[in-house]
């Protein structure tokens, strides 16, 4: 029973180092967490490209739920998503200004899925590839922190309201929803 014990705790240590040498062979290829930095309120310049860029990576102006608080709650609570969401809009209003504009919320909501697709963010294939000119840190980040969270919320609500229902799920509606039929579907799925 001794012997078994010792070959399995041998076995485990032996696989045990094989995930640490991996691990420190590609650094890079783990997914970075958030990086350090203070909380605190979002400038005016982060707030407007955060509204731009939630805008076009939905692909139409949010009527329900705005980004914008999310986006304020992090910055101010969590430490690390101000440094993402500064970086993020500096990166990109750099890109902006190469293509002409002032800043990346200046360009035409065409435009700014194009640039989103130009430097891989958003790119016509379903995979994420990433900023392909950035550090290997910063797309995992941009990606994981600030477009998915996009992608998350919009899910979540502002996606059943464009599917055609009538409130997103968890919203109460009151009784006169459930006593009086409801509207006619609209949308795609009439």
């Amino acid at each position: 029973m001794a012997a078994v014990r010792a070959a399995l705790a041998l076995g485990l240590a032996v696989a045990a180092g094989g995930v640490v040498r991996w691990i420190l062979r590609f650094p890079g290829r783990s997914t970075p967490g958030l990086p350090r930095g203070s909380p605190g309120p979002l400038s005016p310049r982060a707030e407007l490209f955060l509204a731009a860029l939630s805008e076009a990576v939905v692909g139409r102006p949010w009527s329900e739920v705005d980004p914008l608080e999310l986006f304020r709650h992090r910055a101010a609570s969590i430490p690390g998503y101000r440094r993402i969401y500064e970086e993020m809009a500096r990166k990109l209003d750099r890109q902006a200004r190469r293509r002409g504009a002032r800043v990346f919320a200046s360009l035409a909501p065409e435009d700014r899925r194009g640039l989103l697709r130009e430097v891989k963010i958003f790119p016509q294939r379903p995979r994420w590839r990433g900023l392909r000119d950035l550090p290997h840190r910063q797309r995992f980040r941009f990606d994981r922190f600030v477009i998915r969270e996009i992608l998350h919320l919009y899910v979540h609500t502002e996606a059943w309201l464009h599917l055609g229902y009538p409130a997103r799920p968890g919203l109460p509606r009151g009784l006169g929803a459930y006593t009086h039929p409801l509207p006619a579907p609209t949308g795609p799925f009439r």
